[in-house]
């Protein structure tokens, strides 16, 4: 059956056979996470006879799934770029996704043959990311992103799901819908190396189920090791979070695990001398849950130069995500202003925007996979600041140290004056205390400096740096092409820093 598309800004009705399945999909499961399925039996809606706009100038195909709004295709399209679902069967012509009770959990996935040709190349060349997302449609059901990151930092989305349920079946279940579509569309098995994850246990436990995925490494976020650990530590004083930070920090940059053992041993007698870290047991909590079992590895070392240590760019692919959700909203249905707030056409919509946004990361905003580490926006702009402000110097020629051909020796100045009086947290306060006429002890000139030393400090660590000094004579900076390097931590970690940016 057809029916056409009323103009957007008009407030419109659904069909007749719309609204009864997204009514009754809303009533009968229960949005809250982890509360269970609705008990009971009921038969699933004919889903193949619901309506949906067909596409532009393309005639309705009776006995054809394109009807649903849970996608436009079952079967890969021949355009790479069209959006397709998957992780399902078709039986008598209605889709079996699940309805909660007897039906199972509501799961579907949508991608494109684009997105998932970005994972046929060398599994050690890209970071593999799942994350799941909430308050994207009005009943609660959580959107699972799976996508991958290129050694440049780019993150490229492969996947989209809906899922009414987070536990650890439903995560083996989206992996193996992944790897059975990718083998349908590219033709060979689908091999990860490297997956990275948060602390929640059943993504980790989804993995170890799927041995022939020959994943190498389940690394650990390790912003999310942080997160955890501060909200372990509750409410203490500040010297206590920044000592189990500066060990933390230590162990995470560590080159090796020798080097990690050492820095471990360390953390244990400086935290086991702090009577509030040891009145929390915090030794014995560290050991359990971050040195040993499934969320150990959050170190530098267990991926090369350059690859992420964070789910940084699957969580900023989110806020987008959200973003052109709550977009949509408030140009469809103004008076809603975002999907946390109920809306029947909530589910229909968030299929089609899924198809929508995979097209469009197949399109217009697909990126080029790039296998060569670049420098960042940020630490570039961040580079220019501290060579503006003086605070980046070539070392003159030590004759008590020998020189090696094409390298140089680079010092990053610390301002140490100025960051003890305006640190950047300060300084909007230390302003407007001037702007004022108030005396303060931070002259404009130190509050320059102390900004520019700390502007864009998460692209270069600052309190890591600030907390282990450099050498006196500063950093060994290799400039020969091909063979870029620099001692520091920071470019063990993203492979470039401040200082080759500078000697470059």
């Amino acid at each position: 059956m057809h029916w056409s598309s009323p103009p957007i800004q008009q407030h419109w009705t659904a069909p007749p056979l719309l609204h009864p399945l997204v009514q009754r999909v809303g009533e009968w499961t229960p949005p809250p996470i982890g509360q269970q399925h609705v008990r009971g039996e009921w038969s699933a809606p004919p889903i193949g006879q619901l309506w949906t706009a067909p596409p532009t100038g393309q005639p309705h195909v009776p006995g054809e799934w394109s009807g649903s709004p849970f996608g436009e295709h079952v079967v890969p399209p021949s355009d790479e770029c069209r959006y397709f679902s998957f992780g399902f069967k078709v039986l008598d012509g209605a889709p079996q996704v699940g309805y909660g009770g007897s039906t199972g959990v509501f799961k579907v996935g949508k991608t494109t043959k684009a997105l998932l040709q970005q994972m046929n190349r060398d599994p050690s060349t890209f970071v593999f990311h799942w994350d799941a997302t909430y308050k994207i449609n009005s009943i609660g059901y959580l959107v699972l992103i799976c996508g991958i990151t290129d050694p440049g930092g780019k993150f490229h989305p492969v996947a989209f799901f809906l899922i009414g349920r987070e536990s650890t079946d439903e995560y083996e279940w989206a992996m193996t819908a992944v790897m059975d579509v990718y083998q349908l569309v590219v033709g060979s098995a689908l091999r990860l190396h490297y997956v990275m994850g948060d602390a929640a246990l059943a993504p980790v436990a989804a993995i170890k189920m799927l041995p022939q995925l020959n994943v190498q490494t389940i690394l650990m976020c390790f912003y999310h090791c942080v997160a955890a650990v501060n909200k372990r530590l509750g409410a203490v004083p500040t010297r206590v979070k920044a000592l189990v930070a500066f060990h933390m920090f230590n162990m995470h940059y560590s080159r090796s695990p020798t080097e990690c053992r050492m820095h471990w041993a360390s953390a244990t007698e400086a935290w086991g001398a702090c009577d509030i870290l040891v009145a929390k047991d915090f030794v014995r909590y560290f050991a359990e849950q971050w040195m040993t079992g499934d969320f150990c590895k959050w170190q530098v070392y267990h991926t090369p130069s350059g690859f992420p240590t964070t789910n940084n760019p699957c969580e900023l692919f989110n806020k987008h995500f959200k973003g052109t959700f709550a977009a949509f909203t408030m140009r469809t249905k103004p008076r809603l202003g975002t999907y946390t707030q109920r809306s029947l056409h909530g589910l229909c919509a968030t299929f089609k925007l899924l198809g929508s946004i995979a097209e469009e990361y197949s399109t217009v905003k697909i990126t080029t996979f790039t296998s060569e580490v670049s420098p960042s926006e940020k630490l570039v702009r961040r580079s220019r600041r501290l060579i503006t402000y003086n605070l980046l110097e070539i070392v003159p020629p030590n004759p008590d140290l020998e020189h090696v051909p094409g390298t140089v020796r680079i010092v990053c100045i610390v301002p140490r004056h100025a960051i003890y009086h305006a640190r950047e947290s300060d300084a909007v306060g230390t302003t407007a205390a001037m702007e004022a006429g108030r005396p303060t002890e931070t002259s404009p000139e130190h509050l320059e400096v102390a900004n520019a030393y700390f502007y864009n400090e998460n692209s270069n660590n600052i309190r890591h740096e600030s907390s282990n000094a450099q050498p006196s004579y500063g950093w060994q900076v290799c400039t020969v092409p091909g063979n870029l390097a620099c001692e520091c931590n920071i470019f063990n970690k993203k492979k470039y820093c401040c200082h080759l940016v500078f000697a470059l």
